[in-house]
């Protein structure tokens, strides 16, 4: 489903573990999810590796039976590293969201 993802493991409530391949190269990182409005908004939080955090935050609003995902990205790292990272999550979350009908 998710073109960069290919592994996710729970860790614990809430805490899960992500592994990642993206041109060639691998690694994995620790994410927290919180659920702050069931089924309205979800937060993502994780420190990919020293010096780069990745916040992601999602809106989910029902109408007519169809579920609109807004999605917001906050990257904290370098500039050039933000840049690269805010570029790959773009490409990869159009066809994450095109895989799940959310296009």
């Amino acid at each position: 489903m998710h073109p960069v993802i290919y592994k996710v493991d729970t860790l614990d409530n809430n805490e899960y573990k992500f592994y990642e391949k993206y041109a060639g190269v691998s690694f994995s990182y620790c994410v927290s999810v919180t659920e702050t409005m069931p089924l309205t908004y979800i937060a993502m939080y994780s420190k990919v590796q020293p010096g780069v955090y990745l916040n992601l935050y999602f809106r989910l609003k029902t109408e007519n039976g169809i579920t609109y995902v807004e999605e917001e990205v906050d990257v904290k790292a370098p500039i050039i590293i933000k840049q690269v990272f805010e570029r790959v999550l773009k490409k990869a979350h159009q066809k994450m969201f095109a895989n799940i009908g959310c296009m």
